[in-house]
């Protein structure tokens, strides 16, 4: 369930073991909430001969934030980056470049060395378009189901517990529908529509999060809130 970068790459590894998968959006999957990204990735690439680590990264992103995160997790994420950085690249992200044709790296978001990929200021769409052709890769051979315009309705859960599927319904049609399946991954993104004023597209409702919990479901990687201050310019006249 979902259509951005990390439904994307759930279904691209699903996909590459041999699994068929059925993938659900709510939206086109080139207007999923992802594509608004800008700033960049990060890796500890020690590019720029800093002396940059993995376990740099790995302080500052526990220090980053507040001590909220599951480190072991993150340490996981630090370690594994540069090679995902290399996989996307391979992929055919257009990430800058220097004069000599190397990845470009520069310091965002706080960072204290020079260790963000970035492709521009479209550096979520550049990502989101070279998964998505991936995954269309994969379904030209028949391994992926692309079902856009769909909406979760509610998990299948049998008698002890264990998810069998879903039921979803096409927006188009109002069609209603149950899919058995053996796993199900949700990437359903976040809930920034409960504010009054967000950034978040408007389909980051976080509807599907009071239905998890509604079948007693465990979640796992709850997505936290990061608040940006931005200045503002106001314009004033004399008279």
């Amino acid at each position: 369930m979902g259509g951005g970068l990390a439904a994307l790459m759930a279904t691209i590894r699903v996909a590459e073991a041999g699994v068929p998968v059925e993938l659900f959006s709510i939206v086109p999957v080139k207007r999923s909430h992802s594509v608004c990204a800008q700033g960049g990735i990060n890796a500890a690439k020690n590019q720029k001969g800093e002396g940059d680590t993995t376990q740099k990264h790995f302080d500052d992103t526990i220090y980053g934030g507040d001590f909220l995160a599951n480190q072991p997790l993150v340490k996981r994420m630090c370690e594994a980056a540069p090679g995902i950085i290399d996989l996307l690249d391979r992929m055919g992200v257009t990430f800058n470049r220097t004069p000599e044709g190397l990845l470009d790296y520069r310091r965002f978001g706080g960072t204290l060395y020079h260790r963000t990929a970035f492709a521009g200021a479209t550096t979520g769409q550049q990502l989101l378009y070279a998964l998505d052709e991936q995954v269309r890769r994969h379904e030209s051979e028949g391994r992926v189901t692309k079902r856009e315009g769909w909406t979760f309705l509610s998990a299948v859960i049998d008698d002890a517990g264990v998810g069998r599927g879903i039921c979803a319904m096409d927006l188009r049609s109002m069609e209603l529908k149950t899919f058995v399946a053996d796993a199900v991954i949700f990437c359903t993104g976040g809930i920034g529509a409960i504010f009054g004023r967000s950034t978040n597209s408007v389909v980051c409702t976080g509807r599907r999060s009071p239905l998890f919990c509604s079948r007693a479901l465990t979640m796992q990687t709850a997505n936290s809130f990061k608040f940006i201050r931005r200045p503002s310019l106001v314009k004033t006249s004399c008279g």
